[in-house]
């Protein structure tokens, strides 16, 4: 039989696992991030210019509107943009993904608060976002990667895979 020391010392420590749980997710995180992937990778000669950027809390990929291997408004149509007029002749379209609170509700690290965080992580939809955007300017945020037109088909496929028949 347990004793109510027993029981609250049980309790207690059910209490401060919970707190442990996402600073043991943030530190294998950043330990499996700090390991180098794609070793023997090198950027083509000539190719595709795919850009990365990153506000600090949300990371896109940024690459061309039209090339040979897609056409993004096929898919991600400008009319359905709030100021079609404004940016569906931008050269550039914006995708990311992630949690819809993520996405809507944090634009900086102060935003995020315990709850919004748990709820990214167990509760929350996934969405993309998507925006058309200008030339992107390299910088300490935003950087430019060259693709090989195979890669860029690899990755469109990836992002866009072709739609299959419903049987």
């Amino acid at each position: 039989m347990r004793t109510p020391t027993t029981i609250f010392r049980l309790v207690l420590r059910s209490l401060l696992l919970i707190p442990t749980l996402p600073l043991c997710y943030l530190l294998a995180a950043l330990a499996l991030g700090l390991l180098p992937s794609n070793r023997e990778w090198a950027q083509p000669e000539a190719g595709i210019p795919i850009y990365l950027d990153s506000n600090g809390v949300h990371t896109s990929l940024v690459m061309p509107v039209k090339t040979a291997q897609a056409d993004w408004t096929t898919a991600f149509s400008p009319r359905q943009l709030s100021k079609p007029e404004r940016y569906a002749h931008s050269p550039y379209i914006s995708i990311s993904w992630g949690s819809k609170v993520f996405f809507l509700t944090i634009q900086s690290w102060k935003d995020l608060s315990a709850g919004k965080a748990l709820s990214a992580l167990a509760f929350d939809q996934s969405v993309l976002h998507v925006e058309y955007l200008p030339q992107p300017k390299e910088g300490k945020d935003t950087k430019r990667v060259l693709v090989s037109p195979e890669q860029y088909e690899k990755l469109v496929a990836f992002i866009h895979p072709p739609q299959r028949a419903i049987r």
